[in-house]
């Protein structure tokens, strides 16, 4: 079964707005396979201007480079080209039976496990990342994970790799009711003056 554990956010995220940088802790859902098989629901609330669509945005963009870079070399018929959202640091961990963290640095992408990393950046990305030394990072990354445990997945065109990246991944539908909460009231003194 998915579920998300955390979203780390760090300060050279762009997208923060007035959300701190951080690790974002998820709640432990105790409404297993409730509303159907494999299938779990989060919930983000707090006061407004808290940062809640802050986070959302970022996982968005988070599970948006993913798919940039899954579908990189695909023609899509009637749907934009997936386009790679810059200035993003952040992390998501999850679970989908295996603990998994989904890493971007700017344009620098990789999936870690336990055991290993899958380096998702071609040269294309590699070669644009602003504010991190590239060697550096996968240089420590191939420290953490041994030759063995280091898979360079940065040409995505043989399928079978999307296919083992895609067994790593996630499905989510997010709805965002901020607008919901819209109290007519609030606004008692925006109305003309009547």
């Amino acid at each position: 079964m998915f579920d998300i554990k955390s979203i780390t956010i760090y300060p050279e995220c762009r997208y923060r707005k007035n959300l701190d940088a951080g690790e974002y802790l998820f709640g432990e859902n105790s409404l297993k396979e409730f509303f159907g098989k494999n299938v779990t629901l989060h919930t983000i609330v707090g006061k407004n201007g808290s940062g809640k669509s802050s986070l959302l945005d970022i996982m968005f963009r988070v599970v948006n480079n993913m798919g940039a870079v899954l579908c990189k070399q695909e023609t899509r018929e009637a749907a934009d080209r997936v386009r790679y959202a810059r200035h993003i640091f952040a992390d998501i961990e999850y679970n989908n039976g295996i603990g998994y963290k989904l890493c971007v640095r700017d344009t620098l992408l990789w999936i870690e496990s336990s055991e290993d990393v899958y380096w998702l950046s071609d040269s294309t990305l590699k070669s644009k990342a602003l504010d991190v030394d590239v060697e550096y990072l996968s240089s420590l990354l191939k420290q953490r994970y041994d030759d063995a445990h280091f898979h360079d997945y940065s040409d995505m065109r043989p399928q079978e790799r999307k296919s083992d990246v895609a067994k790593m991944l996630f499905y989510t539908v997010a709805t965002n009711y901020s607008m919901l909460g819209f109290q007519s009231a609030d606004y008692d003194d925006e109305d003309g003056g009547e």
